[in-house]
């Protein structure tokens, strides 16, 4: 792989962040939120696993406004989402950031 992509574990800048490598770990649907949208434990532990396991950049999965697609069953009670005024916050006050971006 590496002789393909020479530059794939070499750093990164764009803009202010510095990235470590270039691999991205795509957002994919964890179902780890809690049941009125709220970042878990279970979330913030599954996120830095993937920052502990290599990940230049990880890509966190979608947070909507659930009250839009209550009828949908694509959006389950576990998704996180936006919807009230502390689960927006929930993703800075659990320490997700800190995981993903350790200083």
């Amino acid at each position: 792989m590496v002789k393909n992509y020479p530059n794939i574990f070499t750093p990164l800048q764009i803009g202010s962040l510095k990235v470590h490598n270039r691999i991205n770990m795509s957002a994919m649907t964890t179902l780890y939120a809690g049941s009125d949208g709220e970042v878990t434990n279970q979330l913030v532990q599954y996120y830095g696993a993937r920052a502990r396991g290599g990940a230049g950049m990880v890509t966190v999965e979608g947070a909507g406004d659930r009250r839009r697609y209550r009828q949908h069953s694509l959006y389950p009670a576990s998704d996180p989402r936006v919807t009230q005024a502390g689960n927006a916050c929930s993703w800075c006050k659990t320490g997700v950031s800190e995981k993903l971006h350790p200083v």
